[in-house]
């Protein structure tokens, strides 16, 4: 399977299971609904139904699509992609506790595409665990009014690579759910694992922070 293969099957969305359509406000509306994703002045997304925040750039990639899973639209996700590098965050409700997600988000990419051509990197997932802790805490949360949040944050990190290729696997929890970054870079040693990652824990800490803050509120 080649490089570029990997890429259309992890992006086809026909692999992504359970999709709804989405519902858009009028451009340059603030204006929040209570289904389906409504555009922000700023060109990020807001779902009501989950209350996720989506910036319109994330690792300087620049959002792509939105969608919504589950007949209750209980499930929502934002997708950010250039030529050789995706990213998408999911905001889902729970299933059992947070490691057994984290666990099953492993899996899903141990047993796809992915799986075939990478390995699990656990030196540079101890690393990027490590940096990405120490990022995530310089990175408060703040309330509306700039006051620093004292609540306790911490996150899950899996990093996949090959000679070739890195995919960043990070996992957090907010309201009850598990909010979820998963980034691949093509074309990509694997020594830029632990940049890609210190960027992505920052990257998950910022949109946490803005559901927690704007979208939750």
């Amino acid at each position: 399977m080649t490089m570029k293969t990997i890429f259309l099957a992890c992006c086809s969305p026909v692999l992504l299971v359970g999709c709804a359509t989405t519902q858009t406000a009028s451009s340059g509306s603030d204006s929040l609904v209570f289904t389906g994703f409504s555009q922000q002045t700023d060109g990020g997304q807001y779902h009501g139904g989950t209350g996720l925040v989506c910036p319109p750039a994330l690792m300087n990639l620049p959002i792509s699509d939105q969608r919504e899973y589950g007949t209750d639209a209980t499930d929502a996700s934002c997708s950010y992609r250039a030529e050789d590098q995706f990213a998408t965050i999911y905001f889902s409700k729970l299933n059992e506790t947070f490691q057994s997600n984290f666990q099953g988000s492993v899996a899903s990419i141990l047993q796809g595409p992915l799986g075939e051509k990478t390995e699990f990197d656990e030196e540079t997932t101890q690393t990027c665990q490590l940096g990405g802790l120490l990022t995530a805490a310089v990175t408060p949360s703040e309330d509306a009014d700039g006051a620093k949040s004292s609540e306790p944050y911490a996150f899950e990190t899996a990093v996949f690579s090959s000679s070739d290729l890195v995919t960043i696997l990070q996992l957090t929890e907010l309201d009850k759910k598990f909010l979820k970054l998963r980034y691949t870079r093509l074309n990509a040693p694997s020594s830029e694992g632990v940049n890609s990652c210190i960027e992505g824990s920052a990257a998950l800490r910022s949109v946490y922070n803005l559901t927690r803050e704007r979208g939750l509120r």
